[in-house]
């Protein structure tokens, strides 16, 4: 009986160990392996995966930002040739010719162009012959000769053959030079007409000709040399006739001239096809005439406390001024051309400019006693 109960124990002793290392080292260790089986990759998608992603991120980004921040670097760097500063002086200092000649181009169905340099005249008369004439068309340029215009004339000697190239586009226009000065103190040579028809390098030998006459009065004959233009015959189209004045002076007005300006706009509404005129005027000898040496030297770039912003600017750009006054405003492009210009008073000023295309801009802001500051931004929609 002893013996049977000690054997009854050890079997139970037995069969109770085999269990515990059946759990230990199979069951167990199982389940465990399937757990860590089913989290690993759960784990690698969490903390490996989108560390990948994320760094391909922000080195793109970085890529893209660093790219813009060397373009925009290297744009601030560029040296831009912008017109005399005094120039909105000038302006100004010469009101009457620019309302004057103004209202002509408006009441004629045309379009005043300012030029600051004289080197420019060239190129603007080109693009105005292309912006004015058609196939057939009639073309007068008419050119002020005095003293003031010699650098001009000379400029339009070098460059006749761009535009006779310009109006070489447009079959079948008629040509004619003119040139005027002051009929009251050059005598019968004050005015003369030259009719080329298609024939445009006989009028490149007639420019070759031409000089310049000093005169001892600073407005012209305007009004008078434009009546006699229009009394002309050369004029036979029915297309369209058109007159480029190229000036820089103001019209004389009565006794010193025959007609007004009224005159003059009568004039060109009672024919039979409208005629339109282009003035150009040209401000760099006046500059000579109005403002003398001490004058420009009151100029002067220097660093205000003129705050732009945002910069790149993405529509509305922001100016915060030193203090309260009046500030003159000029923006330029990346070519240095005048985009606008303004008088502006007080010391926050802020302006649309999402309808201007992406690119470097010029701020200049002048100063009631003629310093300036200039400021570079970027324009990025």
């Amino acid at each position: 009986m002893k013996n049977t109960i000690c054997l009854s124990l050890a079997v139970l002793l037995f069969v109770f160990c085999i269990s515990c290392n059946s759990q230990r080292n199979g069951e167990q260790p199982a389940k465990q392996n399937e757990q860590q089986t089913e989290q690993t990759p759960l784990a690698m998608i969490d903390n490996i995966a989108p560390d990948v992603e994320d760094d391909n991120k922000i080195d793109s980004d970085d890529m893209h930002v660093d790219s813009f921040k060397i373009k925009m670097a290297s744009l601030m760097k560029a040296r831009i040739e912008l017109p005399p500063v005094y120039q909105h002086e000038i302006v100004e200092a010469n009101d009457e010719a620019t309302d004057k000649f103004a209202k002509l181009s408006k009441a004629c169905n045309g379009k005043m162009k300012i030029l600051v340099n004289s080197g420019l005249v060239v190129r603007e008369l080109s693009n105005t012959v292309k912006s004015v004439c058609v196939d057939q068309s009639d073309l007068l340029i008419l050119l002020d000769r005095t003293y003031s215009m010699h650098d001009d004339i000379e400029n339009v000697k070098i460059g006749i053959r761009q535009i006779i190239d310009s109006i070489k586009k447009y079959k079948g226009t008629r040509l004619a030079i003119a040139i005027y000065g002051d009929k009251n103190y050059d005598g019968d040579s004050w005015y003369e007409f030259h009719n080329f028809e298609t024939h445009y390098d006989s009028a490149v030998e007639y420019l070759k000709s031409v000089q310049v006459r000093a005169n001892g009065d600073w407005p012209e004959s305007v009004y008078d040399a434009v009546m006699r233009s229009l009394d002309n015959k050369f004029w036979k189209s029915t297309k369209k006739c058109n007159i480029i004045l190229v000036g820089d002076a103001p019209p004389q007005e009565k006794p010193r001239s025959d007609y007004t300006l009224e005159d003059v706009i009568a004039k060109t509404k009672s024919r039979k096809v409208r005629m339109n005129f282009y003035p150009i005027l040209i401000m760099p000898d006046i500059k000579e005439v109005k403002l003398s040496e001490a004058e420009k030297a009151k100029y002067v770039e220097v660093k205000h406390n003129t705050k732009l912003y945002p910069n790149p600017c993405t529509g509305i750009l922001n100016l915060s001024m030193e203090a309260t006054a009046t500030y003159y405003l000029e923006l330029y492009n990346s070519a240095g051309e005048t985009v606008w210009n303004e008088e502006f008073y007080g010391i926050i000023w802020n302006k649309d400019i999402t309808s201007l295309p992406n690119g470097m801009y010029i701020m200049r802001v002048i100063n009631a006693d003629h310093t300036y500051e200039l400021i570079k931004f970027i324009l990025q929609h």
